[in-house]
Parts: structure tokens; sequence; C-alpha cells
């Protein structure tokens, strides 16, 4: 048996620890009679479950078993049985701690109980303080989990910053002078040249692009927490409309909006999230009916629910999670972008503590939906 479930008995006069370690064996309980005192400190120093002192064993030695339960780390209140004389006064026993008293002559029914209740509450003891170490570790390894990952993220924004830089400047370069070439020499290159430099400069502007908007999805991703407050939609819609200006005199877009709500959020992040969604539904608009768009809101409990409705060339079901990951674009280079966009987006609505999604058939235009905490 496990050392957790040994009964010591301390019982110096006459027959009594064989008795009791008899009865005890018979109800198959591992008993273990002390012949003397430190024979009983030695063996609970061992490891066990409970201990069975008579009371004229105790009676001298009780400040030694006090100064060894104190030295007991806190989860552990071990549980001593005493045996006492009938209706003999109550000895200063309990001042050792978690102690059962059983009056002599014993019964063996109410020794086994006793005994059996004793190795449930040290059994429990063991539970509460595995479960306590276990509890501690893996408390311990999520913050060095999130120490690391704190870490990695500040490397990893440092590296998107300085790579953007290094990449920037030759990409630069390779359009600036593919753009001199083309002006200096364009009478005297073929077709083919002029088209091979039109490719380079095209490419070069592509990976600009893209590097932006990685730049842009690391700001999001990695930026210190804002800290949150009241946010006027209808305030981020006509900010966001007056940032589009161009692109919507361009799309002879109509955009309607009005009682927005007001959110809990970051304004500059919402500006954003809204800004990507309208940029979205100008770039991917019908080429025959003009392009309407209108942003409404419903409340649901504690938060609002807000759509994105457009009545452009609108998404296949089957893409509709596809579109939200980044680089997935389904147009090719037929229309420009680099597919992070809606990336952005879902990171800015899950920031919020919010959730993103798209309701949408091909041809029929487009709804974005996302919900944001309620800020009144």
């Amino acid at each position: 048996m496990p050392e957790t479930e040994r009964v010591l008995i301390l019982a110096p006069i006459g027959r009594d620890a064989a008795l009791i370690a008899h009865t005890l064996q018979q109800a198959k309980l591992d008993a273990v009679p002390c012949a003397a005192f430190q024979d009983l400190l030695a063996n609970l120093r061992e490891g066990a479950g409970t201990a069975i002192i008579a009371e004229e064993a105790l009676t001298e030695h009780t400040a030694a078993l006090r100064d060894w339960c104190d030295s007991q780390p806190t989860w552990s209140d071990f549980p001593f049985i005493v045996l006492m004389a009938s209706g003999g006064d109550v000895p200063p026993f309990r001042a050792i701690g978690n102690v059962t008293l059983l009056e002599r002559p014993l019964r063996g029914i109410s020794l086994i109980s006793a005994v059996e209740s004793a190795l449930r509450a040290r059994r429990r003891q063991y539970e509460t303080q595995a479960a306590i170490a276990e509890r501690y570790e893996a408390t311990s390894l999520l913050a060095r989990q999130a120490e690391e990952l704190t870490r990695s993220n500040a490397d990893l924004q440092q590296f998107a910053y300085v790579t953007s830089h290094d990449l920037q400047e030759p990409l630069r370069t390779i359009h600036t002078y593919s753009q001199l070439l083309q002006r200096r020499y364009s009478d005297q290159l073929d077709s083919d040249a002029d088209e091979y430099l039109e490719y380079i400069a095209n490419g070069a502007r592509r990976m600009q692009k893209m590097i932006e908007d990685l730049l842009a999805y690391s700001r999001v991703v990695n930026s210190e927490p804002r800290t949150f407050s009241a946010v006027d939609m209808n305030g981020v819609a006509e900010w966001t409309i007056s940032n589009l200006e161009a692109s919507v005199f361009d799309s002879k877009a109509t955009i309607e909006f009005q009682n927005l709500p007001v959110v809990w959020g970051d304004q500059i992040q919402l500006i954003q999230l809204v800004q990507n969604l309208l940029s979205n539904a100008i770039k991917y608009r019908d080429k025959v009916r003009p392009l309407e768009i209108h942003i409404t809101a419903e409340r649901t409990g504690d938060q609002y629910v807000v759509r994105v409705t457009d009545n452009g060339e609108g998404i296949a079901p089957q893409y509709h999670d596809r579109i939200f990951d980044m680089f997935k674009r389904l147009h090719g280079r037929d229309v420009p972008g680099t597919g992070i966009g809606l990336t952005i987006c879902r990171k800015i609505v899950e920031r919020h503590g919010g959730k993103l999604w798209v309701e949408s058939e091909a041809g029929m235009g487009s709804t974005f939906l996302f919900t944001l905490k309620a800020g009144e």
C-alpha cells in the first residue's frame, strides 16, 4: 500500500497496540504498531495516513508532536486519533491540530470508521496539494509562454519595420529607374522592351503595396492595447467617406447611413475597419448598375450588429471564409490589391471582442456584418 495509507499505532500499555492492529488488518487496513514515541516520529516522517495514539502515550509528548505538525507544509493537516479513558476530562490534545477523540472501551466498528474517515481526509489533502501544484505549474508555464510571446512579438514588430525600410528603398529605385528607361530611351526600345519595363514597374509597385499592407496588419496585431472609449459610428462613417472622397467621386457611389449607434472601441481602428470595407465595395462594384452602399446597425443585447451592404458583384458562398485569409484574392491581378484588407478588418473586430462575417451571393451584392459592444 502507499505510505499515505499507513495507520500508525502508539499504545504502549498491555496488548492495546496488537489488538488495534489486528482489528484494522481484518478490515484490510495497513496497521503499523510503534514501540515508542521516537519510533512514531520516524514513521511519520516516512509518510502515513493517520496515527492512533493512546492518551497515556501522548501526555508527555504533546509539545514535540505539535512541533512536528508546525513543520509540515501549509496544505498538510495531519489527522490524529487519540484514545481516551471513558468519562475522563478532555485533555488539551487538540493543540496539536487535527484530532479525533475516541473513548475506551473501543468498539471495532467505531475504530474502523474513525480510521477510514481520517484516511479519506488525508487523501483529499494530497489530492488538493497535487491540484495546487499542477495549477501552479500550468500558471508558471502560461506566464513563461506569455513572456516569450511578448518578446517574440516585439522582435517581429522590429523586424517588420526594419525589413520594410530595407525592402522599400530598393523597390523605389527599381521603379524610378524603370520609368527613366521608358522616358529616355522609348524611341530606342521596341514594343517588347517597353512591355518588359512595364512588368518591372508593376511588379515593384505591387511589392511596395504588399509591404505597406503587411505593415498595416503588423501595427494592428502588435500595437499596444489602447484605452477604449465611447465612439459615435456616425462620426466614423463621415470621417471614412471624407478619406475616400476621390474614390467615391470616381465610382459615382452613393453611401447612405443614419442614426448609427455609439459603440465601445478605438476610434482610429474603427475608421480603418469601415474604410477597408467601403474600399472593397468600391473596388468590387458591379460594372453596370450604379454602386449603392448602406451602413446600418441594430442592437442585440449588450452589443450592436453593424451591416455594410452593397449592390456589387457579390461573393459565392464557397469563398465566404477564404476572403478573410491573408493574401487570398478571388480576382487575381484584374483588381488592384494584396488581399490583406479583410484580414486586417477581422483582426480589428476580434481585438474589440466581436466577430466579422459576410452574407452574399454571386451577382447579388454583399453584406459585411460585425459586432461591437454598446458604448452607451
